[in-house]
């Protein structure tokens, strides 16, 4: 397949799109053409603070987002810290040749690699005044030079992922604007949120705000309902895109 085919095939099908749902599946979709399974979508606040958990839409592995939040490592993360910086597409490994990684910075990629995510691509997602989000994807498994496949494939991947946030803010805003231009989350309904964004499951948020799983439960029922959406995770992107959620 050639370049110019697969961005404007792309360009095609992302903008026809009629919901966040959607287009997520088309952006995971076109990834997996690349060899590309695994992929984040995190938010990025103005000050990064360890008692500040990440919000984050991903399909890593459970286990190394749970690690993720529970050693803080948004904190030591260079994806994050020092990839805000970057304007162009980058490997993760590349930024320890423009900063020498600390030992906390260098467990960090340890532990990633155990869960095959110790290489991957990162893309910087900028806003007028700062970066607001950065999208980052695991490497391929199978592929043997993952520098030529850098080389061959990042300002290909650079684009789509371009276009898929854009659609994603214009249907968030369209939506906001004609279906819950005024959705107003309880408090409860905000930490439930907050906190499923952070990558806590339903039993790990009932024991944090000392509730019921079953009323932690309604209340992500409810957020989902007045977001208009079947997902919990279609409803996190809509509030991180909508500044719905704390970050």
């Amino acid at each position: 397949m050639t370049y110019p085919y697969l961005v404007g095939d792309f360009l095609s099908r992302a903008t026809n799109a009629s919901t966040l749902e959607e287009l997520m599946n088309l952006y995971a979709e076109e990834l997996r053409r690349f060899g590309l399974n695994h992929w984040a979508y995190q938010a990025i606040p103005q000050e990064i603070r360890p008692d500040k958990p990440p919000v984050i839409v991903s399909n890593y592995p459970e286990a190394w987002v749970e690690r993720y939040v529970e050693k803080s490592y948004h904190v030591v993360d260079p994806v994050i810290s020092q990839g805000k910086a970057c304007f162009e597409p980058f490997t993760w490994r590349s930024l320890e040749d423009r900063n020498t990684f600390n030992s906390s910075q260098r467990e960090f990629f340890n532990e990633a690699t155990e869960f095959n995510l110790g290489d991957g691509i990162g893309i910087a997602i900028h806003g007028r005044k700062q970066v607001h989000a950065m999208i980052s994807m695991g490497a391929p498994e199978d592929t043997g030079d993952f520098g030529a496949f850098f080389q061959e494939y990042s300002q290909s991947i650079y684009l789509i992922s371009l276009v898929f946030n854009n659609v994603a803010q214009d249907l968030v805003q369209a939506d906001l604007i004609y279906k819950v231009g005024d959705v107003r989350l309880s408090p409860r309904e905000s930490e439930c949120l907050q906190w499923y964004a952070a990558g806590k499951s339903v039993p790990e948020i009932a024991l944090i705000l000392n509730l019921s799983e079953s009323a932690v439960k309604l209340y992500l029922s409810n957020a989902r309902g007045k977001f208009g959406v079947h997902s919990t995770t279609e409803a996190v992107v809509k509030a991180i895109l909508g500044n719905f959620l704390t970050v």
